[in-house]
């Protein structure tokens, strides 16, 4: 089944911040591959100096461990960036997400889309739409008798005002079905997906 529109906006939205945070990432590499460099530097170093006495071996040995232990902690460094960063575009997401409501044509635009999308998973003619107290006041009459006559359902605005961000929660008026299409669902729909590309370009 195809995404739906929140999700596909979820994920473009994704895309401009992996875009910043990949500049991130780049410093982190360089470090890393400098870090690296220099174990490397030692270590050649040290089997110049090593000779067959039993000592000079005991401290060959000694250095190359704490080789190993730098080189470890270049990687570790890596990826630990790699896992703020991938939080860190997770969070830019939502708050981007979240920053829609202040949009003009919020209410025209999304929030009408939003709207017809979730009657569209829905069976029945009656519905109720829910929103919070400040997309309330975006939720004319016009609007919806708008929406009522493209979806062809009988639609009424809920006196109760969820604790979402924006978007709405159409319930069938039998209360037996609903289609939560808030900010914070679609977020949380598209949430496992864009961890995972993201996941797919920083750690391969």
């Amino acid at each position: 089944m195809l995404s739906s529109n929140g999700e596909i906006l979820a994920r473009v939205i994704m895309e401009d911040a992996f875009q910043e945070a990949e500049a991130i990432l780049d410093k982190a590499r360089k470090e890393a591959a400098s870090i690296q460099r220099e174990a490397l530097r030692v270590q050649a170093e040290m089997r110049r100096q090593a000779e067959n006495s039993q000592t000079n071996l005991d401290i060959f040995l000694a250095k190359a461990k704490m080789v190993s232990q730098a080189e470890l902690a270049a990687r570790m460094e890596i990826i630990g960036q790699k896992e703020a960063i991938l939080q860190e575009v997770l969070d830019v997401v939502r708050q981007e997400l979240y920053a829609l409501v202040r949009y003009p044509d919020y209410a025209s635009h999304l929030l009408s889309r939003l709207t017809l999308e979730a009657l569209g998973w829905l069976e029945g003619e009656e519905f109720i739409i829910q929103v919070n107290s400040r997309d309330r006041q975006l939720f004319t009459d016009d609007l919806l008798a708008l929406l009522s006559a493209q979806s062809g359902k009988k639609l009424t605005l809920s006196e109760q005002t969820p604790d979402i961000e924006g978007g709405v929660i159409v319930v069938r008026s039998d209360g037996r079905l609903l289609y939560d299409n808030s900010l914070e669902a679609i977020f949380q729909r598209s949430e496992e997906a864009m961890r995972s590309a993201a996941a797919r370009l920083l750690f391969n």
